[in-house]
């Protein structure tokens, strides 16, 4: 008599990488390497940054062959045009600056300081290939974001102003030049 198949998550890589300049806007998007349709045994899981841990809180359900797994934070899902994440994971869960990201003591990716674009537009690959980010989620959905870090202490209201201020000294910069 065979032996019943036993859910896992040993199959699972790190597949695509990204970060705003602020580390506020991330998402880690692991693949299923190897054809495995039984890799959903999450919820026995840890993911671990540097400074972090994450505990993926739930498994998942469904054939996992040739899938992906979208890890990301919150205001990561709260941008247009992003799938929506399969993990909500805390914000700066990794130094975009330089940090390793390791799944399951199993996968390992090194981020040296300075490969990984922080422009909210780029990310990186498991073999820190730049490209136009284009995360997957376990459903299916692609998508691709814009993700501009919020500069810190500059409100709507203080940009108006500042807005106001400059269309102003471009008035009178003009008069100027007119006499």
């Amino acid at each position: 008599m065979p032996a019943p198949a036993l859910a896992k998550a040993h199959l699972w890589r790190f597949d695509e990488i990204f970060s705003n300049a602020d580390g506020s806007i991330q998402f880690i998007e692991l693949v299923e390497c190897c054809g495995s349709s039984e890799e959903t045994n999450m919820d026995t899981v840890s993911m671990y940054s540097n400074a972090n841990t994450y505990d993926f809180p739930n498994d998942l359900v469904g054939d996992t062959a040739f899938k992906w797994v979208l890890i990301a934070t919150q205001s990561f899902a709260d941008l247009p045009g992003a799938p929506t994440p399969d993990y909500i994971m805390p914000p700066h869960f990794f130094d975009p600056n330089g940090d390793t990201l390791v799944y399951r003591t199993i996968d390992t990716v090194v981020i040296p300081a300075g490969a990984l674009p922080t422009d909210g537009v780029h990310s990186i690959d498991r073999d820190l290939n730049v490209q136009t980010n284009n995360p997957q989620n376990f459903a299916g959905d692609v998508g691709s974001v814009i993700a501009y870090a919020q500069v810190p202490g500059l409100s709507p209201a203080w940009l108006g102003g500042l807005c106001a201020a400059l269309a102003a000294l471009g008035g009178f910069v003009a008069t100027r030049r007119r006499a």
